[in-house]
């Protein structure tokens, strides 16, 4: 990518072809993986895929049942986007290899197609490598809920033309795939909440707002009957039994791995002009603070947060596109050294995503 973007004016045949090639090798890598990569694999893509090559239409496809965790549920259970995903694909190219492949195609082409078209603004290639280095592995694991943030994160470029409609069309495509990409719409009033109206009247300014924002995320995230009541309201009740019964504490891992991160973007107040975007963005780290906390109850109530900390891509090289050269050499190198580190310590130490060591599957069966 980081090619692609060089030769962005020089050649329009070989800026293609890198970018061709950074979608192309990880999802090759995505699809011969063995099924032990990623649970979620093996608990449902695997089996939708079997069921898929033996049901003899769509809709009987959709009433059969699957195990997930000890109860059998139909297929239609899931996201319909999804599910009608798995089915045409199997049915075109008949291989499991062709469906995994594929959602990594779909997930990394739309990361590229969302930061490509904000190039100029801040170096694409870092947005990619933050992509690699926090995401990509979980999408090996959290099959759908990875093209549900992907599609998210798309829609990023309407929120900048101020595109409503377009964005929550976007939403909407996206709870196909993951109903929890609700969230979205979440992200949608944030922006609105720090846009800067030329006319009318000002009630607060855009520090005052980035105060409410917090104490009003904090309320929500952290007491238990606001945040039912707020699940509720977006449609995500059952996650209240299903992630959020557990004892609830605080994660101080969650907070240290987001510190460096908070304190980068302080460093770089000042260096930053556009202060619709500047605060937008440190609201959106806010809210990966505290639901990220989540995780105290379960792996998997945290992972709303992942919606937050996949803006990474777009705030970090945003907030790294210094004036100062030198300045900005030495913030790239601290912000690719801190990622590294974030890749070993979440995916080698604590094998989050279950993605780590990685294995090849052995009967990929190509046709």
């Amino acid at each position: 990518m980081y090619f692609a973007e060089k030769l962005n004016r020089a050649s329009a045949i070989l800026t293609s072809l890198f970018i061709f090639l950074s979608i192309l090798i990880p999802s090759v890598l995505a699809g011969a993986r063995a099924l032990t990569i990623g649970t979620d694999v093996i608990t449902y893509v695997s089996p939708m895929y079997n069921a898929a090559s033996s049901a003899t239409s769509f809709f009987s496809f959709q009433n059969i049942p699957i195990l997930n965790g000890i109860i059998l549920i139909p297929i239609s259970s899931f996201e319909v986007g999804f599910t009608s995903y798995i089915y045409i694909i199997t049915k075109v190219f008949g291989n499991l290899f062709f469906s995994l492949f594929f959602i990594q195609f779909i997930c990394i082409g739309l990361i590229i197609l969302g930061l490509w078209s904000l190039r100029g603004k801040f170096p694409v290639w870092l947005g990619l490598s933050i992509y690699y280095l926090s995401l990509f592995n979980p999408s090996l694991n959290l099959v759908r809920q990875s093209i549900a943030i992907a599609i998210i994160i798309f829609g990023f470029k309407y929120l900048i033309q101020n595109n409503w409609v377009k964005y929550v069309i976007v939403v909407i495509c996206a709870c196909l795939f993951h109903k929890t990409a609700i969230v979205g719409l979440i992200i949608l009033l944030l922006f609105y909440c720090f846009l800067e109206k030329k006319n009318g009247k000002k009630f607060f300014n855009q520090n005052e707002k980035l105060m409410i924002v917090t104490i009003l995320v904090g309320l929500i995230v952290l007491v238990p009957f606001t945040r039912n009541i707020a699940l509720k309201i977006i449609g995500l009740s059952s996650y209240i039994q299903g992630y959020l019964s557990g004892n609830e504490s605080f994660a101080i891992n969650q907070l240290i791995l987001r510190l460096p991160i908070l304190l980068f973007i302080l460093i770089q107040w000042k260096q930053v002009k556009n202060s619709q975007l500047k605060y937008f963005f440190l609201s959106i780290l806010i809210c990966d603070v505290f639901t990220s906390q989540l995780a105290s109850m379960s792996d998997f109530a945290s992972r709303i947060s992942l919606y937050f900390s996949a803006y990474y891509i777009f705030i970090v090289p945003y907030f790294i596109n210094d004036e100062n050269k030198i300045r900005r050499t030495i913030l790239t190198i601290f912000v690719i050294s801190y990622f590294l580190s974030y890749w070993y310590y979440s995916f080698v130490i604590m094998n989050y995503n279950q993605t780590v060591p990685y294995l090849f599957s052995t009967n990929l069966n190509l046709k």
